[in-house]
């Protein structure tokens, strides 16, 4: 779990996309996985991009391009329906999880996971993962900013109100 906050607490000082892979090779190793994917959706929703990965040949990832939201892989399905998706090992794939970032406005992307050969989904693995993904959503929204308030108006106790 300290691993994890550290994670975290290093992508929320990050300035640029750019630096994402320290973090997500970290969170490969705390995961045991063998590769990662952040997947971030087009405006309108109807797409994901791979805007970050980890331990992927990147010409894989430029083959794989955009996932339709209706597609029918483990990625479109987590974005589609806001929750974590798994897949059990088989004997030709590995196993696999891919969890929504959500933001305010519902899901902004998600972070799909391949497991190292022998690895199976486990409930703290879909955690871990969770974890990571809810700070990597603030990294992908940009934040609402209040209306201009005068300090003044903030630092006033609020009137009761008159029955």
């Amino acid at each position: 779990m300290r691993t994890v906050s550290e994670i975290c607490a290093d992508l929320s000082a990050l300035a640029d996309a750019g630096a994402l892979p320290g973090p997500l090779a970290r969170v490969g190793s705390v995961l045991d996985a063998t590769g990662l994917i952040v997947w971030v959706a087009s405006n309108d929703g109807s797409s994901l991009s791979p805007v970050a990965t980890h331990g992927f040949d990147p010409r894989l990832v430029q083959r794989i391009g955009k996932v339709g939201r209706d597609s029918a892989n483990l990625t479109a399905s987590a974005f589609r329906e806001s929750s974590p998706k798994v897949s059990a090992a088989t004997e030709s794939a590995p196993a696999a999880l891919a969890v929504p970032m959500c933001g305010p406005t519902g899901p902004a992307g998600v972070l799909s996971v391949e497991l190292k050969a022998g690895q199976a989904v486990d409930e703290s693995k879909v955690a871990l993962a969770a974890i990571v993904a809810a700070q990597l959503a603030t990294l992908t929204m940009p934040i609402a900013q209040p209306e201009t308030r005068d300090v003044a108006d903030i630092a006033q106790a609020p009137k009761a109100q008159s029955a």
